[in-house]
C-alpha cells in the first residue's frame, strides 16, 4: 500500500521543506539580503535562539576611516543554520524568499 503524500508535497511547494538542497539556498539567499534586510534576520535568530543555538557576535572592533572621517564600527555576525529550529528556518525562508530569488 502506497501512502499519499500528495497533500505534503502541495504544503511544501514553495514553501520551506527542510531538505538540504533548501538549506543551500536559503543560505546563498541570506548572503544576498540588503543590509537593512540583515537586521531581520539577526533579530529573528537572536528571538528564538535556545541552548544548541551557535551564534557568534563581534561588533566591538572600530577602525579609522580613510581621510580622517570618523570612526566606523565593523563586526560580524555568525550564526549556523543546522542550530536553528524548523519554525525560525522557515521564518527565514519566507521573509528570505520575499526578498530575493530562492
Amino acid at each position: 500500500m502506497e501512502s499519499d503524500d500528495s497533500g505534503l508535497r502541495k504544503k511544501v511547494a514553495g514553501g520551506w521543506s527542510g531538505k538540504p538542497a533548501d538549506m543551500e539556498r536559503l543560505a546563498t539567499g541570506i548572503e544576498q539580503l540588503s543590509e537593512d534586510d540583515l537586521f531581520f534576520v539577526v533579530k529573528l535568530i537572536l528571538d528564538n535562539q535556545t541552548q544548541d543555538t551557535y551564534v557568534q557576535s563581534n561588533v566591538d572592533g572600530t577602525v579609522p576611516l580613510k581621510d580622517n572621517l570618523p570612526n566606523m564600527l565593523e563586526g560580524e555576525f555568525q550564526f549556523d543554520l543546522y542550530t536553528l529550529g524548523n519554525n525560525v528556518l522557515s521564518q527565514l525562508w519566507e521573509y528570505t524568499r520575499k526578498k530575493v530569488d530562492l
